[in-house]
């Protein structure tokens, strides 16, 4: 699809928004931004290196390109070191989420002595809790509940039933998805002396740096008796389960469907693929990369990437995949030299 701007921009004044170079026209306009397969003349987009063999086939006015490629352009092109994230920036720019106006529902029930921001949104059937404080141009959305003693940073952004249970603190400029549920009790039990599931109490809580953003339908569990911390710049995508106690560096970022279990340490600027599972009180190290659906049962202590269950480098992983897709015809390669020796 094709997404029109809301006026017209010079293909300089975009360069010049992500310090980039023009080759061609700085003086053609552009109205829409799209994908390089379905940009038109008026449009722009991005290529990275990987997909520089469909730049022939693009009908794009302007693309942003390495220096490489600039010349394959069908039109114009914006040269940058990184086009996805140069894209990505021309985007936030372009696109600007209009302000909230302040202000509180009629709906809304407030403790009296939350103190929320005067610059604050707070939408339809929202709870607000006592002792709760709500910072500046914070929007929290129609149906969040915070418990006691909750507080929201400075331009963070609360959708829709969000549900933030006594004593979360939540960073500046941090965005959580519907349906959300932050600071809900450990899953701790131990079996007592009848073989029966005694519930562990959780007293701790949940900590979000700055810059967090948590995915629709994540559970982040609050801890036994310290607190769950999630550092600053943490990105979660949706339907993430986050266990008690559990330590996530600045800038980690987490796919779709990855559960944590309790107790675990993981590193900044690390990559966590979709549904990957993560057992109890394992320790991760920075900058780790771990393939999707893989599965950690033990440290990980070296950078590097990984992918399996159980966890391996990826290289070896790669080969061990190989290797299965073998099996049977090994298995019958063996059984005729069995065949053989009888």
């Amino acid at each position: 699809m094709m997404k029109a701007l809301d006026q017209a921009m010079t293909v300089q004044a975009l360069a010049d928004h992500v310090s980039g170079i023009v080759v061609g026209s700085g003086n053609a306009l552009i109205q829409a931004v799209a994908s390089l397969d379905v940009a038109t003349e008026e449009a722009l987009a991005f290529c990275e290196p990987a997909k520089q063999n469909t730049l022939g086939d693009s009908k794009a006015g302007v693309v942003l390109v390495t220096d490489a490629f600039a010349s394959q352009c069908p039109h114009h092109a914006i040269v940058v070191p990184q086009p996805r994230l140069a894209f990505a920036r021309l985007l936030q720019w372009l696109f600007k989420t209009p302000a909230r106006c302040s202000g509180i529902s009629s709906t809304a029930i407030i403790a009296p002595d939350a103190q929320v921001d005067p610059t604050a949104f707070v939408g339809p059937a929202c709870i607000i809790g006592a002792g709760c404080q709500v910072g500046a141009d914070v929007v929290i959305e129609a149906g969040c509940v915070l418990g006691e003693g909750v507080s929201i940073g400075a331009g963070s952004h609360i959708f829709e039933h969000v549900r933030l249970y006594d004593g979360v603190q939540v960073g500046h400029h941090c965005i959580l998805h519907a349906g959300a549920i932050i600071g809900k009790a450990g899953f701790g039990f131990v079996l007592d002396e009848t073989q029966r599931w005694c519930e562990v109490p959780q007293l701790g809580t949940v900590r979000l740096g700055d810059h967090v953003v948590i995915g629709a339908n994540c559970t982040i569990d609050r801890g036994a008796l310290g607190d769950t911390l999630i550092g600053e710049g943490v990105k979660c995508d949706n339907q993430v389960q986050i266990g008690h106690n559990t330590n996530i560096g600045a800038h980690t970022l987490i796919c779709g469907c990855v559960g944590i279990s309790g107790s675990v340490t993981i590193g900044s600027h690390c990559v966590l693929g979709g549904k990957t599972g993560v057992a109890d009180h394992v320790n991760i190290t920075d900058h780790v990369m771990l393939a999707g659906g893989s599965g950690v049962a033990q440290d990980i202590e070296k950078p590097g990437v990984y992918g399996g269950n159980p966890i391996q480098p990826i290289t070896q992983w790669k080969r061990s995949c190989l290797h299965l897709a073998k099996l049977d015809e090994w298995a019958r390669r063996i059984r005729a030299l069995e065949r053989t020796c009888e």
